[in-house]
């Protein structure tokens, strides 16, 4: 076979459309290139381009969260109140009779509020819930595990806001912590407004700084109980109360 010839077969051997699909490749590849790290005068085009893919998991995971919230808050949170306040009914009969052991406990057929609050309490009923086994647990004797009920319960009713902050010193009290119930007592009537509350936990400060012979605060609590309230019934004694602590302090 001659030279020419074994020319023609190698030539032949080769598929010739292979060149045009290798160049389309790397055309591409330059296409890609261009559009990637092309600067195009805009920062946000610019960072998306090269941060497509954290760009869109950013994306998607902000939608996921987004739908998460509004199912959570529109739908879920709604019904599970719903489901609360209707466990929650023996609970508040039980708790209208005084009955502070079913209230806890429940009656065997209908849940107490333990078992709500367990259950529900991330809700509004689950709040209620606590409120009534903190007041439960303190009429019981059980006043550490009051505190721990007392301290997670909130409310936006300022008068029953003020009232958690003065069974929460209640509590405190009776275990002999009686600094730290005047805390609260002063913290209950800074966040109240009304003539129901203020001047009750004014009253009740001024005894327990009393108690711990912080005379001077006992003073400044019976004094704006005289300024604000004299009115109410709690300041009927306060003048006598402020002459007594006068005389010792100045001894």
């Amino acid at each position: 076979m001659t030279e020419e010839n074994n020319e023609e077969i190698f030539e032949e051997d080769i598929p010739q459309e292979d060149k045009p699909k290798n160049q389309k490749k790397l055309n591409n590849l330059e296409d890609s290139f261009e559009e990637e790290f092309t600067p195009s005068g805009n920062v946000l085009v610019d960072f998306y381009r090269k941060n497509k893919n954290i760009a869109t998991i950013a994306l998607l995971t902000f939608l996921i969260v987004l739908g998460g919230s509004w199912y959570y808050f529109a739908r879920w949170v709604p019904e599970k109140n719903k489901e609360a306040e209707n466990a929650l009914f023996y609970t508040e009969d039980y708790f209208a009779r005084d009955s502070m052991n079913l209230v806890l406990n429940g009656d065997g057929i209908h849940p107490g509020a333990l078992e709500i609050i367990e259950d529900y309490g991330n809700t509004n009923a689950g709040n209620k819930a606590r409120y009534m086994a903190g007041i439960a647990y303190l009429n019981t004797g059980q006043y550490q595990e009051a505190t721990k009920m007392f301290s997670k319960t909130t409310f936006r009713d300022k008068y029953l806001g003020s009232m958690v902050s003065i069974l929460l010193g209640d509590s405190y009290a009776e275990l002999g912590e009686i600094a730290k119930a005047g805390k609260y007592y002063m913290k209950a009537f800074k966040n109240s407004d009304n003539v129901m509350t203020a001047p009750y936990a004014l009253q009740k400060a001024a005894i327990a700084f009393e108690k711990i012979e912080a005379y001077q605060k006992a003073i400044d609590a019976y004094q704006i109980l005289l300024d604000d309230f004299s009115d109410s019934e709690f300041a009927q004694n306060a003048e006598v109360s402020i002459h007594s602590l006068q005389s010792k302090i100045s001894r």
